[in-house]
């Protein structure tokens, strides 16, 4: 996939998804669930059968499925939801390994051998990590493979969690520079309002996916742990990216072919660049860098980096490498970037020359807090 604006589904919308070269396909935890709670194999034989069909096409696909929780409780015969962390840790261990075998049968069936990745935020934070994934995936398609890659929910905990897997598909969208994301729901796409409470409320077709959308998500379609206002956020990331991306409950096949089903994000015309990107969307924020007027004209109309004695103050508990936040001297949240000295340590040289850091730490590593190859603006 290209990083510019020159590629063929950028231009065409749903008409070129006949085009496209990767697919990655999300299922959330409600579709592979009956009503009871008990997995549907059923919703699992039928996705490898689309996927079968899309893969005859030429397109390499990647599943992102949840469930591996549902699954645990059918086969330890849990009949309550887990109360706590330890719970579903230990739920999601062993239904992991059911999941996995649902999807190898359901796969192997129709041809298909499929791998099994697992993942938390950890991974895809730490850039070494990232491009391993990325790797291990590229790989998998070279040689076949059908990646079903899930959170590794058996050892997350807040810190590392997603919390859904929908930022989850739109993050490994990106890494594995994918054409088209299709999250599935219980729902036909983005609805104005929640269209089991409003009568007159009716499904968005299409939308910049880059841009807000103006309608009211707090109570519609909820699903699993995500919802739909999950769906509608990771559709941004993913296209800040170039990605196309279709919130649908319907036949895939028929989306491929043009149909006006779901709700169709239209991406960036010009894609962020890649490991901008991951700074943006693929760390979480552990501090904060607040600027003076100086240091924030430099910034928002130069990209500069920041020099410790443009900042005015700083919060957080960061080690250096980890993301800041940086806000301009109006309070206004502008960039995020990774920190070259830790908290401790940046609070001794802000509003400092750079020529005294030596003197005051004892050792100069750069002469900026932030590098502006490290960051982006918001």
């Amino acid at each position: 996939m290209s990083t510019g604006g020159d590629k063929g589904l950028l231009s065409g919308g749903r008409a070129a998804f006949k085009d496209l070269r990767r697919m990655v396909i999300k299922i959330g935890s409600q579709m592979l669930s009956k009503s009871d709670g008990t997995p549907d194999f059923d919703r699992i034989d039928d996705l490898a059968a689309q996927v079968a069909q899309i893969r005859e096409r030429g397109v390499s696909v990647l599943v992102i499925t949840s469930g591996a929780i549902a699954f645990g409780r059918q086969a330890l015969e849990w009949g309550e939801k887990p109360r706590t962390t330890k719970e579903s840790q230990l739920l999601a261990s062993v239904g992991q390994a059911h999941l996995i075998q649902a999807y190898r049968q359901a796969f192997e069936e129709k041809g298909m051998v499929v791998g099994q990745v697992l993942l938390t935020h950890r991974e895809l934070a730490d850039r070494t990590a990232y491009i391993n994934a990325h790797h291990t995936l590229m790989a998998m398609w070279e040689h076949d493979v059908v990646p079903v890659l899930n959170e590794n929910d058996a050892v997350g905990y807040e810190e590392i969690c997603f919390g859904d897997n929908d930022q989850l598909a739109a993050l490994v969208s990106a890494m594995v520079e994918a054409d088209l994301l299709a999250i599935l729901t219980v729902t036909d796409g983005v609805y104005t309002a929640d269209p089991n409470k409003d009568k007159a409320a009716h499904r968005i077709s299409e939308v910049d996916g880059t841009q807000d959308l103006d309608v009211n998500l707090d109570g519609s379609s909820k699903m699993g742990s995500g919802g739909m206002l999950s769906k509608v956020s990771s559709a941004r990331i993913a296209c800040e990216a170039g990605i196309s991306v279709v919130v649908t409950n319907q036949n895939l096949l028929s989306l491929l072919d043009g149909a006006d089903i779901g709700t169709y994000f239209r991406p960036a015309p010009v894609a962020l660049e890649k490991r901008r990107h991951w700074l943006r969307h693929g760390l979480k924020e552990k501090g904060r860098l607040h600027l003076d007027e100086g240091a924030s004209k430099a910034l928002e109309e130069k990209g500069a980096s920041i020099l410790p004695v443009g900042v005015k103050s700083v919060d957080g508990n960061f080690q250096r490498g980890d993301v800041v936040s940086i806000y301009n001297a109006k309070g206004e949240k502008v960039a995020r970037g990774l920190a070259e000295y830790p908290f401790s340590e940046m609070k001794k040289i802000l509003g400092k020359h750079s020529n005294e850091i030596e003197s005051i730490l004892g050792y100069r590593y750069l002469d900026v807090v932030v590098h502006r190859d490290d960051l982006v603006l918001e």
